[in-house]
């Protein structure tokens, strides 16, 4: 089962959009999947978009609750596939794989396929979906937004580094364009308990990859083709809020 994990803050003029590329592409690669999806903090109409779509797809849409950040939103998702419901098919199985994106149109959905063929070929734990290493693409992305994940990186590649199958350094550990197996999340879980998502912002990507690393499990990144200008709404990043919590979560690690 593949099951492709979204979080979205008032994405009504995207998010429509985003899961019929998705069902698009499921078409062809033709495997058993559902979308499971949490809008937590949405106020405009994209839940409404998303209830009516899943009254006729494979789409699980958490109820929202009036909390906001991406880091939380994604520990619900985690949790919920983690969960012992009896109706969660996904405990059936630990090799399912849990695919996360962005809602935004900037991660391009025709590569699912091909990222999911490097996943199994190379039969891989973790998958990041990467812009800075050869053969990406990054088009119209802000320079200063460039320089932050750059920054970003080169300082937890030296306090945290995250080696990759060929020996080499990850580079990019804010994408959040990723395939996990079900099974190193329940691991992660087993470890960390219910501190395997601390970080309520952005930052949940850098922790949760660097406390993966941890587990010796098989990491590696593939190129992806990144372009902001698809974006339709305003980035929700705070960069003050998200620089913070960056320090934050480094003093943490580094006790």
């Amino acid at each position: 089962m593949l099951n492709i994990i979204f979080c979205a803050l008032d994405e009504e003029h995207s998010i429509k959009h985003f899961v019929d590329k998705i069902l698009s592409q499921m078409q062809e690669i033709n495997q058993p999947f559902r979308i499971i999806a949490c809008l937590d903090g949405s106020t405009d109409k994209s839940y409404q978009i998303m209830q009516d779509l899943a009254k006729s797809k494979p789409i699980i849409l958490l109820p929202i609750i009036e909390q906001k950040g991406l880091g939380k939103a994604f520990k619900r998702i985690f949790d919920y596939l983690l969960s012992e419901e009896p109706n969660n098919q996904s405990l059936k199985n630990d090799e399912d794989v849990i695919i996360s994106m962005d809602t935004d149109l900037t991660h391009q959905t025709e590569k699912i396929g091909e990222l999911l063929n490097y996943f199994k070929n190379h039969n891989l734990d973790l998958l990041v979906g990467s812009r800075f290493v050869n053969d990406s693409q990054v088009k119209n992305f802000p320079l200063y937004r460039i320089a932050i994940s750059r920054i970003t990186a080169f300082i937890l590649k030296i306090l945290f580094p995250v080696i990759k199958i060929n020996g080499e350094k990850l580079q990019d550990y804010t994408s959040g364009y990723r395939i996990y197996k079900l099974s190193i999340i329940k691991k992660l879980k087993n470890k960390f308990m219910d501190n395997f998502i601390r970080e309520p912002e952005f930052t949940y990507t850098c922790e949760i990859l660097i406390n993966l690393s941890q587990l010796k499990i098989k990491i590696d990144e593939a190129p992806i083709y990144y372009d902001y200008q698809q974006k339709i709404n305003n980035s929700k990043l705070n960069i003050l809020k998200n620089f913070k919590r960056l320090i934050i979560l480094i003093v943490r690690l580094c006790r």
